[in-house]
């Protein structure tokens, strides 16, 4: 019976930390559940190549933007490629980006967040003190990274531009378009930023980032 009652209550201890909020880097809250889930669906596209879902990201995405509402975001790194080269997102890819100015962080906190978990979005993974979230709904992520001055910007890292800074970013990002997704009409950066992100050939389609 000792026995029982032991197990029980590691069992329920191990529930109660998958479900309750904890501590992530001093800025958000989290449950361990849902960091797991965020590493679950980033190994299904990018370890084991299931395609995106593009209806849901395209759901997803829309939900966003209306939980914005006057807050400014444009689509950033794949997102932005896609729309850009095939006017949808990429099926190869493995995420949403959206990028956002890290002063009109305080209103995504304080207007956007609630509204998007009202939306059924979980807000999954923090890093750089609250500069970089990934959030999640219906499977699949979306990545907001805050841009600053002398801050770090995962959109900076890639294959051709490898820069752990946002600076290396921050003069492409002056020339922005609105563009189409799927009846949506979004801001990208212009082809410069592209350019300098995936190279030159940014407009052949390839696998890696």
């Amino acid at each position: 019976m000792k026995a029982i009652v032991i197990t029980s209550s590691i069992i329920i201890a191990l529930l109660m930390f998958m479900i309750v909020p904890i501590p992530w880097f001093g800025h958000h809250a989290f449950s361990l559940g849902n960091t797991s889930k965020n590493a679950i669906y980033k190994a299904k596209h990018y370890l084991f190549k299931v395609p995106l879902d593009r209806d849901v990201c395209d759901s997803n995405l829309k939900a966003f933007k209306h939980a914005m509402d006057t807050i400014p975001f444009w689509l950033s790194e794949g997102t932005a490629l896609g729309a850009t080269r095939e006017g949808d997102f990429i099926a190869h890819d493995d995420d949403v980006d959206i990028g956002i100015w890290a002063h009109d962080l305080e209103r995504f906190n304080k207007e956007a967040l609630p509204r998007l978990r009202k939306a059924g979005f979980t807000l999954d993974f923090d890093l750089f003190k609250g500069t970089f979230m990934t959030l999640s709904r219906h499977g699949e992520r979306l990545d907001v990274d805050a841009v600053r001055p002398n801050g770090k910007c995962m959109a900076a890292r890639t294959a051709a531009a490898n820069c752990g800074t946002c600076n290396c970013i921050i003069p492409y990002l002056n020339d922005m378009r609105p563009i189409q997704i799927r009846g949506e009409t979004y801001i990208v950066p212009g082809h410069d930023y592209l350019g300098y992100l995936y190279g030159p050939d940014w407009r052949i389609p390839k696998r890696t980032k």
